[in-house]
Protein backbone atom coordinates (compact mmCIF):
# COMPACT_ATOMS: atom_id res chain seq x y z
CA UNK A 1 0.00 0.00 0.00
CA UNK A 2 1.39 3.77 -1.03
CA UNK A 3 1.09 6.18 1.23
CA UNK A 4 -0.35 9.69 -0.53
CA UNK A 5 2.71 12.32 0.74
CA UNK A 6 0.68 15.72 -0.80
CA UNK A 7 -2.10 14.30 1.26
CA UNK A 8 -0.27 13.95 4.62
CA UNK A 9 1.84 17.33 4.13
CA UNK A 10 -1.47 19.14 3.54
CA UNK A 11 -3.03 17.39 6.94
CA UNK A 12 -0.39 18.46 8.82
CA UNK A 13 -0.25 21.65 7.93
CA UNK A 14 -3.51 21.84 8.61
CA UNK A 15 -3.77 20.21 11.72
CA UNK A 16 -0.52 22.61 12.83
CA UNK A 17 -2.94 25.95 11.77
CA UNK A 18 -5.97 24.59 13.94
CA UNK A 19 -3.28 24.30 17.18
CA UNK A 20 -1.77 27.85 16.52
CA UNK A 21 -5.73 29.14 16.22
CA UNK A 22 -6.89 27.35 19.17
CA UNK A 23 -3.42 29.01 21.13
CA UNK A 24 -3.87 32.70 19.47
CA UNK A 25 -7.49 32.28 20.39
CA UNK A 26 -6.77 31.12 24.28
CA UNK A 27 -4.35 33.70 24.62
CA UNK A 28 -7.19 36.50 23.33
CA UNK A 29 -9.47 35.20 26.47
CA UNK A 30 -6.33 35.18 28.70
CA UNK A 31 -5.71 38.78 28.00
CA UNK A 32 -9.47 39.78 27.91
CA UNK A 33 -9.81 38.25 31.28
CA UNK A 34 -6.98 40.04 32.99
CA UNK A 35 -8.29 43.25 31.61
CA UNK A 36 -12.16 42.44 33.20
CA UNK A 37 -10.41 41.49 36.26
CA UNK A 38 -8.18 44.78 36.38
CA UNK A 39 -11.12 47.05 35.09
CA UNK A 40 -13.06 45.20 38.70
CA UNK A 41 -10.45 45.64 41.01
CA UNK A 42 -9.83 49.16 40.31
CA UNK A 43 -13.71 49.77 40.47
CA UNK A 44 -14.22 48.46 43.62
CA UNK A 45 -11.25 50.45 44.82
CA UNK A 46 -12.34 53.65 43.85
CA UNK A 47 -15.82 52.59 45.37
CA UNK A 48 -14.34 51.58 48.86
CA UNK A 49 -12.30 54.78 48.68
CA UNK A 50 -15.69 56.70 48.09
CA UNK A 51 -17.91 55.18 50.58
CA UNK A 52 -14.70 56.22 53.01
CA UNK A 53 -15.78 59.66 53.23
CA UNK A 54 -19.26 59.01 52.59
CA UNK A 55 -20.72 59.55 56.17
CA UNK A 56 -18.68 62.87 56.98
CA UNK A 57 -19.48 64.23 53.94
CA UNK A 58 -23.57 63.86 54.48
CA UNK A 59 -23.04 65.52 57.91
CA UNK A 60 -21.20 68.00 56.48
CA UNK A 61 -24.03 68.89 53.86
CA UNK A 62 -26.62 68.72 56.04
CA UNK A 63 -25.50 71.21 58.89
CA UNK A 64 -26.58 74.65 58.59
CA UNK A 65 -24.65 76.28 60.91
CA UNK A 66 -21.85 75.80 62.90
CA UNK A 67 -20.31 73.54 60.72
CA UNK A 68 -16.94 73.21 61.58
CA UNK A 69 -16.52 70.21 63.07
CA UNK A 70 -18.10 68.51 60.72
CA UNK A 71 -15.70 70.17 57.75
CA UNK A 72 -12.91 69.48 60.49
CA UNK A 73 -14.22 65.87 59.99
CA UNK A 74 -14.66 65.38 56.42
CA UNK A 75 -11.50 67.25 55.73
CA UNK A 76 -9.71 64.58 57.86
CA UNK A 77 -11.04 61.95 56.07
CA UNK A 78 -10.35 62.89 52.91
CA UNK A 79 -6.08 63.72 53.68
CA UNK A 80 -6.44 60.33 55.25
CA UNK A 81 -6.91 58.80 51.95
CA UNK A 82 -4.12 61.26 49.92
CA UNK A 83 -1.64 60.37 52.12
CA UNK A 84 -2.94 56.51 52.09
CA UNK A 85 -1.66 56.54 48.23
Amino acid sequence: MKLNNKGFAISTVLYGLLVLLILIVMLIFQVMRTNNNNSKDLSNQIQKELDTCRESRINYNNCVEDCEEEKNAYYTCLNSLKENK
